[in-house]
Parts: C-alpha cells; structure tokens; sequence
C-alpha cells in the first residue's frame, strides 16, 4: 500500500523505520508498507524458489535469492530513491559484481507474488520501477486466479499471462520449463 508523503523520502529515512514485521519499500521516493504475507503467497514462493534454484545451481547460471533482500535501483529521470525487496530474484553469474550485502543494481529476472495488500504496487508502481532500472524479465504470480504475468521488457511486446495449462519458461535461463499447474497445486 502506497503511503502519501507530503515529500519525497529517503533510504536514510526508510532506515529509520520500526522492525515491526512489516516490509517498507521506497519507490522513487515513495513510500510503500505491506504486511507479512499470507499462506497462499508463501506456498507460491516457496514452490517457484525450489524450482528456480535447483535449476539455476545445476546449470551453473548465477544465485537465486528470496526476500527479505534488499535492492538499490536507479531509476532514470527519478527525483527520489529507490529500494525495494522483491519476494525472488535472479541475479546471472555475469552479472554478480551487483550483489554485496545487498543488491546494487537491477537483477536479471525479479518475481512478486501478489498479495491483496500489494496487488497495485506489483502490477503497476514496482513493474514501471523494474523496467526502468533495466531488469530484463519480471514475473507477476497471481495465487488467487492462478496466472502469471510474464513481462520481457527487452522485447517491449505485450506480457504473457500464463494459466494452469502453460509452462513458465525464460530464454535467461535455457531449459528452464516449470508446469504453471505445479506453481499452484
């Protein structure tokens, strides 16, 4: 949920929020609160995190990271800050010189599973901040009506929404095919 701020806020100030179990992202400078999320959402994460990672290490590709991370992006044209924490990420081995102790740039592929308090901010607000920054691939996975939304910015064409009889596949990660049926089960 977006929190209106009469300015634009700070990491600095974001770092001085309580640890109160809630997760606070800023977005160009705005703030943006969401709870701990729900069941639904953890089973969904947990199941795309095992298939993803067990693949990525396999093959050898880069690290597979699930939140609480956090990610520093610029954004172009931004006037504020921008640090978030995707619920998975993707970062390629060639592209490792991002990660430190927390992630300094955008990573190759990021996922959000929505909840119903962070539905806007994932399908609008942190979609348009990930394209910006220059993430290559942003999954948006949907436990209630069980799609996922596949966006390859490189391409610029429409996202894919992909349903129980489709497979999620990404050419970031060559051979990668997951039965969305299996996300949801």
């Amino acid at each position: 949920m977006k929190i209106p701020s009469p300015t634009k806020l700070t990491i600095a100030d974001l770092d001085r929020f309580p640890d109160d179990g809630n997760r606070y992202e800023l977005i160009d400078g705005e703030l943006f609160v969401s709870a701990a999320p729900f069941e639904p959402h953890q089973k969904v994460l947990k199941r795309l995190f095992r298939s993803l990672d067990r693949f990525v290490e396999e093959q050898g590709l880069g690290v597979v990271y699930f939140a609480p991370l956090d990610v520093y992006l610029s954004l172009p044209g931004a006037t504020g800050q921008t640090r978030v924490e995707p619920d998975l990420l993707f970062v390629a081995k060639a592209s490792m010189d991002i990660v430190r102790e927390a992630v300094f740039g955008p990573p190759d592929l990021v996922v959000e599973v929505l909840s119903e308090s962070t539905a806007r901010a994932d399908l609008f607000e942190k979609r348009d901040a990930y394209r910006s920054a220059g993430v290559a691939e942003y999954w948006v996975a949907n436990p209630y009506d069980r799609t996922i939304i596949v966006h390859r910015f490189a391409g610029g064409g429409a996202p894919l929404v992909l349903s129980n009889v489709d497979r999620l596949t990404t050419p970031l990660l060559p051979g990668f095919e997951l039965p969305v049926s299996s996300i949801f089960a």
